[in-house]
């Protein structure tokens, strides 16, 4: 987790972000501080990251609904192919 905090606090200039994020993560739970747009964000990117071939277009509809842009989604999807191409390599 670490390391994503210091990636999170080179990329963007709010570390207090960061840090609530990297607190909410570890301990209190994502939703209380990510909005509900970050969160299925999240959850998709997890949910790809277990296996892509199971994603349904519902879901990203459902991101869709909850304000996502469709830049946003392919971002998303996007790093979690590196992730997990990445992972099938190293």
């Amino acid at each position: 987790m670490q390391n994503y905090h210091s990636n999170c606090e080179k990329l963007h200039s709010n570390s207090n972000r960061c840090c609530s994020l990297r607190d909410a993560l570890e301990e209190v739970g994502p939703e209380k501080i990510l909005s509900a747009k970050e969160l299925t964000l999240m959850r998709d990117a997890g949910k790809l990251n277990k296996g892509p071939g199971v994603m349904i277009e519902e879901e990203v509809l459902a991101v869709r609904c909850e304000g996502a842009s469709d830049e946003e989604i392919l971002e998303v999807n996007q790093a979690s192919a590196c992730f997990n191409f990445s992972k099938q390599t190293l």
